[in-house]
């Protein structure tokens, strides 16, 4: 099992990575650690939009969560113990199964890394927001972190799709394992 934490300036390609990877190879799953704060967040009156104002929403309810009671990181945790335990009697395919984890901040990224030995990505896009400045400091503080792999995005969209394949491709054969 590999845990791959997926980070980078807003409109970078993320998601199109991890939604490429996870559509075109099987034993793939995908998460953010916003996911279940925007589900707080629409009940709590957020349009969804991502412009500054929502952004900052997004990142103030998730620091409150996350000092509350750690929601934004334990429900991918026990989600990904649900798949570990659905295969515990095929390690072959325990041995497959790659997790993308979307995070900004950079404590949370440190922490995978340290607690389950996953590895974090950088998605740059060159020239794209990387001077602007956010209302919040989980898009502000992107590169305030050490990666152990950097993407630049230079690719049209399908290029870009065909890189994603490429590099998860690369991580597959590499021989390290995170664990949870």
């Amino acid at each position: 099992m590999k845990i791959l934490i997926i980070n980078g300036k807003p409109r970078t390609g993320k998601s199109t990575f991890c939604d490429t990877i996870r559509q075109r190879k099987g034993l793939i799953y995908s998460y953010s650690t916003i996911d279940e704060v925007k589900k707080l967040a629409k009940q709590l009156g957020w349009d969804g939009k991502k412009d500054e104002k929502g952004r900052k929403f997004l990142s103030d309810l998730k620091d409150a969560m996350t000092e509350y009671n750690d929601l934004p990181h334990q429900y991918i945790l026990n989600e990904i113990q649900k798949h570990c335990e659905k295969y515990k009697d095929t390690p072959e395919i325990i041995n497959n199964l790659i997790f993308l984890v979307q995070s900004r901040e950079p404590d949370d990224i440190e922490r995978w890394q340290a607690e389950n030995n996953a590895k974090a990505i950088l998605v740059r896009r060159e020239g794209f927001l990387d001077d602007h400045v956010w209302s919040n400091h989980a898009d502000d503080d992107v590169y305030n972190c050490a990666y152990d792999y950097v993407i630049d995005n230079t690719d049209s969209l399908e290029e870009w799709k065909e890189t994603s394949v490429w590099f998860i491709e690369q991580i597959k054969r590499e021989k390290w394992e995170s664990h949870i």
